[in-house]
């Protein structure tokens, strides 16, 4: 476990886990990158948050086109994007 108080720097973000001393800046596929430049293999994918990995390209494409239409809206009202994936499954 990496011991805080050796750190020069401790983050303002909640301790929920100990942090490893590298600064991650980038992501594409199942690689990331920190300040330095270096290239790791990120093999625990945001703790299950990234199974498609980093900034897929057709991730990217439908949210950029989904964010020129809409951010979000309460369930309050009807949406025929929303109900058009929901009828899908």
């Amino acid at each position: 476990m990496l011991n805080t108080k050796e750190l020069t720097h401790v983050s303002p973000l909640m301790q929920t886990y100990n942090r490893f001393p590298i600064e991650l800046v980038k992501g594409k596929g199942s690689f990331v990158w920190d300040d330095k430049g270096d290239r790791y293999l990120d093999y625990t994918a945001g703790i299950a948050t990234c199974a498609l990995g980093h900034v897929p390209d057709s991730v990217k494409e439908a949210l950029s086109k989904q964010l020129d239409n809409l951010w979000h809206c309460s369930n309050l009202y009807h949406i025929p994007s929303q109900e058009k994936l929901a009828a899908r499954s």
